[in-house]
C-alpha cells in the first residue's frame, strides 16, 4: 500500500488542502463513533467547487521502454522521453456526508505527476449519511514521461502520483476514512 495515511489515526500526515487551498478546511476528528474503522476519520469542507484535499505518493519500480535522446548536432542528449509502464493501482477510500440531509457531491482522482502533461483517472461521486466506498483504477498503461539529465537505460524510475478528493458540494462536511491506494 502506497498512503502513508489513510486511517487518520495519527492525524492528516500527507493530505493536504491542495486546490484552492485558502478556501478548504480539512481536520482529524475523534469520534469513534462516527468513524468507518478505527477512533479517527478527516473532515472536509470547502467554501470553493472544486477544493480539494491531495495525499502525494511514490510508486516504485516501474517499467521503462522505448527511450528516445535528444541531443544537437552529436552532443550528448540532455533531454530524455520514455515510456513508463504504470502498474495497476486503485485509490479506494470511504466517504460520508456529515448531515443527515443532504448528499455531497465531489471527483477522486489519480494523478500521474511525471507525465508530460500529467495525466489523471476519475470517478465522480455523490454521497450521503451512509459510509459509502469509492474507488478509481489506473490500469497498466504506457505513460510519457520526461526526464531530463537522465541517465542511459537501464534505469528504475520511480513515478509520482497524487490521489486527490475534489468536492463539488460547498458549505458541507465530506467524512473521510480508510483511504488506500494499492
Amino acid at each position: 500500500m502506497y498512503l502513508t495515511t489513510g486511517d487518520f489515526e495519527s492525524g492528516l500526515g500527507e493530505w493536504r488542502a491542495l486546490n484552492y487551498a485558502e478556501d478548504v478546511k480539512a481536520q482529524s476528528v475523534e469520534d469513534p463513533d462516527a468513524a468507518k474503522q478505527g477512533r479517527h476519520l478527516m473532515r472536509v469542507r470547502t467554501t470553493r467547487v472544486d477544493g480539494s484535499v491531495a495525499h502525494d505518493v511514490v510508486v516504485p519500480n516501474s517499467v521503462v521502454f522505448g527511450v528516445t535522446a535528444y541531443g544537437g548536432d552529436g552532443s550528448p542528449a540532455d533531454v530524455r522521453v520514455a515510456n513508463v509502464l504504470v502498474p495497476s493501482l486503485q485509490f479506494s477510500v470511504w466517504l460520508r456526508s456529515r448531515s443527515r440531509r443532504r448528499h455531497v457531491k465531489g471527483v477522486a482522482a489519480i494523478w500521474n505527476l511525471y507525465a508530460d502533461p500529467p495525466q489523471n483517472r476519475t470517478t465522480e461521486f455523490s454521497v450521503g449519511p451512509e459510509w459509502t466506498q469509492v474507488s478509481v483504477g489506473w490500469e497498466d498503461a504506457p505513460v510519457p514521461y520526461l526526464q531530463t539529465d537522465s541517465p542511459t537505460p537501464p534505469f528504475e524510475w520511480n513515478p509520482n502520483f497524487r490521489v486527490e478528493l475534489y468536492l463539488k458540494t460547498i458549505n458541507q462536511d465530506l467524512d473521510v476514512d480508510a483511504a488506500v491506494m494499492i
